[in-house]
């Protein structure tokens, strides 16, 4: 199969999936959106490396680190939004 057609048919795939429900998973459809919310409220001067890392650690499967860890993650992020805004 090309690369053309695989596309094509992830993508008819996928318009026929149902919505994902966030608390049948990690948490991580529930974290991400958060943070990307905080992102979004910061200039963007402010931001940098770190930030792109953690919403890149957030993206991955909980079972690579935990639940724990994630919520110290997201902790962190909602820290450096108040830090960087003063």
């Amino acid at each position: 199969m090309q690369n053309e057609q695989l596309r094509n048919l992830i993508i008819e795939d996928l318009k026929k999936s149902n919505e994902i429900i966030p608390e049948k998973y990690d948490g991580s459809y529930v974290i991400v959106p958060k943070a990307v919310e905080i992102f979004s409220t910061l200039s963007n001067n402010v931001l940098d490396y770190t930030d792109m890392n953690a919403l890149w650690f957030l993206c991955i499967g909980t079972f690579s680190c935990g639940i724990n860890i994630k919520k110290n993650i997201l902790k962190i992020v909602i820290f450096l939004k108040v830090v960087k805004k003063n």
